[in-house]
């Protein structure tokens, strides 16, 4: 017994070894851990007992991938989705060194993420651009992360079914559906991987010491906040593990658990500048909410957490923020959330030595949700679920050790605990289906946002620029209008409600309502450039070039822009600049076709026809239905005397345009001068249908009777 209680005493001061703090009745089970495991090598040479632990760590890889499978068939989500993949060419490009270096400069979406750019990067290259397999990366992210948080857990606490428990609860529940189903929210998933990581390098260094396991802790810690800087809050999470269950407070100076956080609070402190930088630079930090009613919303946010983490119902991808306004955080709400809040914080402080596990879970919860909790306004919502990704397994911490502590000894507990845990992880993992079904389209997101919240103008905008695209105008107006009744500044109402007017063809309403949209971001580039289309359509080039130049001053690496404003060039004369931007455009959107097809026409009209050629024939590769680019391209092979291969190309944009004159008007004269003149008759017969008496037509008809003459 003697050397056995020597043997519990060795290693590094405050993990596993014994202390007022790691008795059984205080909550920590090392003690009886290291007790059991030193009682013989009968438990260690248990097959069934070495196998057990990876049992439940391949059960809960499972449980967690079961509600999210289904995202294989979703499609990607309008909000985001395109910054992110659709429309990010740097993304869409694939894994470069461009790429990477971009991804390690770019402040692309208000935020300084280069590893999570990088992971999308690497699934463009994997899987290309279908949607499923971007999803599924998630889930299996969000598997492996369920899988680090029960081994963490058990190395930590010795606490097999407890750390399974709190690991399940994590798997399922439904606030994750979030971060797990939405694929701009790689970033949540990949950053919680590195930050348990993390965690499992401090354990380990704790344990073990030694400055090659503490250098584990701060790659992971980094590549944790090259994720998402969310995870600043990472140098306090170690300092409650510290507390409990490694037990390190008051076994080892405190002046040397302090120093060995320094160099991650210096991480932490890096982060948080760049990323208000990259905020700031783009708006997304509003100071036009007084502090007063940030910390009103802030606490008010904090008990819907607790409450979506108890009863997660009326779950919706956006929740407004309305502190302040007529339905906003009232009085009494507030007050509530103060009172709930100090209640639990007191009684995690009145039993932290009882009940240590209480304070951890608790703390760890509420230090974690402080960057995102509205004190530094980011954005316009009031609080979002993927916002709990990381800071909820506290809650589910404290409730895996709390539970069975609150019941006394008696006969069928351990069954009673076990059959409540397999109850509620059921219940959580059906509720957590029915959620991720929600996100399998844009339509189905947003709908059913408006209808578990309450005035919620961004779910109205994005449900107008979904009806706009279907060009249902009347229903995108009627939409639109709705977010702007709601919040008259709304940007995305006001620039989609101007494409909107641009639709129907009244173009001076939509200037109108892209100026008041600057006025709100001037900031921003999409109202710059929408503006600019709109005079440029009234036939204002000089003025839209101005516009697309301040667009451009914003966003110095948008293809579209670059496209926009070359073609405005051209309108003015302007052709070697013109071909400069298209060229550019090219540049960083070389799969475009639409900007290969604006550049072979320059080029053509320039004179440099084997470039043009050479363009027309990438652009049809991106989109072989685009008659207009089959029709000049044969055009170009006819000047060059490639007669067949100008022939070929006018039958595909007859093909792909049925109704378009000049297809069939120079497919008829290739017909003619290759002797077919039957079927060159049936082309200018029908392009005189679509053109009744046009001349040209009716000479080639004249041409393509027998003994015509060409």
């Amino acid at each position: 017994m003697g050397s056995r209680r020597c043997q519990a005493r060795k290693g590094p001061a405050g993990f596993f070894r014994k202390s007022r703090w790691n008795r059984p009745d205080r909550g920590n089970i090392i003690g009886i851990s290291i007790t059991r495991a030193s009682k013989g090598s009968r438990l260690s040479t248990n097959p069934v007992s070495r196998s057990l632990p990876a049992a439940v760590a391949i059960s809960l890889a499972c449980l967690s991938f079961l509600p999210y499978a289904q995202v294989a068939g979703h499609d990607f989500i309008i909000l985001d989705d395109g910054a992110y993949l659709q429309e990010n060419w740097r993304v869409r490009g694939g894994l470069t060194w461009e790429g990477v270096k971009w991804a390690a400069t770019a402040f692309h979406s208000a935020n300084w993420h280069p590893l999570t750019w990088i992971s999308h990067m690497i699934d463009v290259d994997l899987f290309g651009m279908a949607p499923g397999p971007h999803h599924l990366v998630n889930a299996v992210l969000h598997s492996c992360n369920t899988v680090l948080l029960f081994l963490l857990f058990r190395f930590m606490t010795g606490a097999l079914w407890r750390s399974a428990a709190a690991a399940a609860l994590f798997a399922v529940h439904p606030l994750h559906v979030e971060s797990v189903a939405w694929a701009s929210e790689r970033k949540d998933v990949l950053s919680a991987l590195f930050f348990l990581l993390a965690l499992g390098a401090y354990a380990r260094y704790v344990r073990s010491g030694g400055i090659v396991r503490y250098l584990g802790v701060v790659l992971a810690f980094t590549l944790a906040l090259l994720s998402k800087p969310m995870a600043v809050t990472f140098p306090l999470v170690l300092l409650l593990l510290d507390f409990w269950p490694l037990n390190r407070m008051g076994a080892v100076p405190l002046r040397k658990i302090l120093l060995e956080k320094a160099p991650l609070l210096s991480l932490s402190a890096a982060s948080s500048i760049v990323t208000l930088l990259a905020q700031g630079r783009f708006g997304a930090i509003d100071r036009a909410l007084p502090v007063g009613e940030r910390a009103l919303n802030a606490a008010v946010s904090y008990a819907a957490y607790l409450r979506k983490t108890a009863w997660p119902s009326d779950l919706a991808v956006f929740y407004p923020y309305t502190a302040g306004g007529g339905d906003g955080v009232t009085a009494w709400k507030a007050a509530a959330a103060f009172l709930l809040l100090a209640g639990v914080t007191s009684a995690s402080l009145a039993t932290a030595r009882r009940a240590p596990y209480l304070f951890t879970g608790w703390f760890w919860f509420l230090a974690t949700l402080v960057p995102v909790i509205g004190l530094v306004q980011v954005g316009d919502q009031a609080m979002a679920d993927r916002y709990a990704y990381l800071p909820v397994a506290g809650i589910f911490l404290a409730l895996a050790w709390g539970a069975p502590a609150l019941l006394p000894s008696f006969r069928g507990r351990t069954v009673l605990l076990g059959a409540a845990a397999g109850a509620a992880v059921s219940v959580l993992t059906a509720v957590t289906f029915v959620q991720v079904g929600y996100w399998k389209d844009s339509v189905t997101l947003f709908s059913r946002a408006i209808r578990v919240t309450e005035n919620n103008w961004l779910a109205h905008g994005v449900l107008g620029c979904i009806a706009t695209r279907e060009g249902n105008l009347v229903e995108a107006e009627r939409h639109l209008r709705e977010t702007l009744r709601i919040r008259p500044d709304s940007y995305l109402g006001l620039v989609s409600l101007g494409n909107v007017m641009m639709e129907m063809g009244s173009e001076t309403r939509a200037e109108d309502l892209y100026r008041a949209a600057i006025l709100v971001r001037p900031y921003d580039p999409t109202a710059h450039h929408c503006l600019g289309l709109a005079l440029a359509k009234r036939g204002m080039a000089k003025e839209a070039i101005s516009e697309y130049i301040e667009a451009l001053r914003r966003s110095p690496d948008d293809p579209r822009i670059l496209t926009s404003l070359g073609t405005a060039l051209l309108r003015t004369g302007n052709l070697p600049d013109a071909v400069r931007r298209y060229r550019e455009a090219i540049r960083l959107s070389p799969e475009d076709p639409v900007v290969h097809y604006n550049l072979a026409v320059v080029l053509a009209e320039s004179g440099n026809i084997g470039e043009a050629i050479a363009h027309y024939e990438a652009s049809i590769r991106g989109n072989p239905g685009n008659g207009k680019a089959h029709n000049n391209l044969g055009k170009l092979f006819e000047m060059q005397g490639r007669g067949g291969e100008a022939m070929e190309q006018y039958e595909k944009a007859v093909e792909s345009a049925p109704g378009d004159f000049l297809s069939r008007l120079n497919l008829g004269f290739s017909l003619v001068r290759a002797g077919r003149k039957r079927e060159a008759a049936a082309h200018f017969r029908e392009a005189l249908r679509i053109r009744p008496g046009d001349p040209d037509a009716t000479r080639g008809l004249e041409l393509a009777r027998p003994g015509g003459v060409h």
